[in-house]
């Protein structure tokens, strides 16, 4: 989430190796809709992290050529691109510490992103369930007086293997 402290997470044990996890994400900084490459695209900023919201707006190969540049022009540390079509959400994140980009398979902190900018757009609380290359992430977001109050994060999991260290 880029948030420097715990978090509590919730869960569920559903057969041996998965599980179900509900937490509670942190709160948006800002939402905001600056210009970047031509495109003025939702960028909604958490403590740690930046997300732009493209909602049909930008392919995966121009996200991926443009990420670092605009990465630098936020001023963030580091930055996801949320491609979004219809239910589907494809994440690609840019850490500026490693200065490495990742097609991710899946993003919490980038589906809370994107649940929290539809919701401040359609100013009413909703779930949103985002398909993601990794799985489905669920995010119920709330709102008081326009603004996000709450943002609770649903997700599966499976453990597909076990780790030896000598």
């Amino acid at each position: 989430s880029g948030i420097d402290e715990p978090m509590t997470v919730s869960v569920k044990r559903l057969a041996p190796s998965e599980y179900t996890g509900c937490v509670s994400m942190p709160l948006p900084e800002a939402a905001e809709y600056p210009v970047l490459g031509g495109y003025k695209l939702p960028v909604v900023r958490f403590q740690g992290i930046s997300h732009i919201i493209s909602d049909g707006v930008l392919d995966f190969d121009t996200a991926k050529s443009h990420i670092k540049m605009w990465c630098q022009k936020l001023g963030a540390e580091a930055l996801g691109v949320m491609l979004i079509r219809e239910d589907e959400l494809t994440p690609l994140v840019y850490v500026a510490a490693t200065d490495t980009v990742m097609r991710e398979n899946s993003c919490a902190s980038g589906s809370t992103a994107a649940a929290a900018y539809f919701a401040l757009r359609d100013g009413k609380s909703r779930e949103y369930c985002f398909s993601q290359p990794g799985g489905s992430l669920s995010v119920r977001a709330e709102l008081e007086n326009g603004k996000i109050s709450a943002l609770i994060l649903t997700g599966r999991a499976k453990i597909a293997g076990t780790y030896a260290t000598c």
